[in-house]
């Protein structure tokens, strides 16, 4: 959670500040735990080192509001189609920056 715990239980910190990154070494279908988590962020984000996973698979997490964030040496392995859509961890931290400023 970011920035923190405390400021995503204070009801008066702004929701537009707030971002979310579980973690999960491979996904398989447990990406979809992190859904009814951290209600206050609608967009969450996942990071994974898994190599690859399908369209299908990665259509269903955009569809449910789940950006997957990968290291840039991963993402390669993924279609142009899912590059367009996947977040690369360098673009993740920099998102974090911003909306803490």
């Amino acid at each position: 959670m970011f920035p923190g715990g405390g400021e995503y239980h204070d009801p008066t910190f702004p929701t537009a500040k707030l971002t979310m990154l579980a973690s999960k070494t491979t996904t398989k279908d447990r990406w979809r735990q992190i859904v009814k988590e951290a209600d206050r962020i609608s967009e969450k984000h996942l990071i994974t080192l898994e190599p690859s996973l399908s369209e299908g698979q990665t259509q269903q997490m955009a569809e449910s509001k789940v950006r997957l964030v990968v290291p840039q040496f991963l993402a390669g392995n993924y279609t142009s189609r899912q590059r367009s859509w996947i977040v690369p961890m360098e673009d993740f931290t920099g998102l974090v920056l911003m909306r803490q400023r």
